[in-house]
């Protein structure tokens, strides 16, 4: 590598490290310095209050089993209290429950008497009653530790012996 090819890389390499190190310093400054100050309250002037709207709810029982979206047509499976289900497709009516208005991946919105609302995919009531787990914790085993017996005062320390040598083992 000759000298010119060292000093542009080197300046290349600094090059980076100052473009990376400015858009570090104005990614911090952007979030510690908001641009923008937050409003305050003019004293004397009250805000008009705005009515708020109270979420319109899917009528109990009801439930989206699920949904099949596609590029031609979407279906949503809903399933009715009484246990029956049927596929529903965009701006079909659902007995009981009002119009689909929109299919999503994982929800449905509604357009009913009283205003929209959305079925959420909801798992299936398991059909057999589970037994809660409880956690029960026992008590740690207790150690034995084993120490080796005393010799009796006297006793020749015991050497390795061989299977001839026992005393009531026939000789090999």
């Amino acid at each position: 590598m000759t000298a010119a090819q060292r000093i542009s890389l080197g300046l290349l390499l600094l090059a980076l490290l100052l473009v990376g190190g400015l858009w570090m310093w104005l990614r911090w400054a952007t979030t510690r310095w908001p641009s923008a100050a937050p409003p305050t309250a003019t004293p004397g002037v009250v805000a008009p209050s705005t009515p708020t709207a109270t979420p319109v709810h899917a009528p109990p029982g009801y439930r989206l089993a699920g949904v099949a979206t596609g590029n031609a047509e979407s279906f949503a499976a809903i399933e009715a209290p009484d246990g029956s289900h049927a596929l529903y497709a965009l701006n079909a009516a659902v007995p009981g429950l009002g119009t689909v208005v929109h299919i999503e991946d994982d929800r449905v919105v509604v357009r009913g008497a009283a205003g929209e609302f959305d079925l959420q995919v909801a798992p299936a009531a398991s059909p057999t009653p589970t037994k809660a787990r409880t956690v029960t914790t026992r008590p740690s085993p207790t150690r034995r530790v084993l120490r080796p017996t005393p010799r009796p005062a006297g006793a020749a320390p015991a050497r390795g012996s061989s299977p001839s040598s026992a005393p009531d083992r026939p000789a090999s």
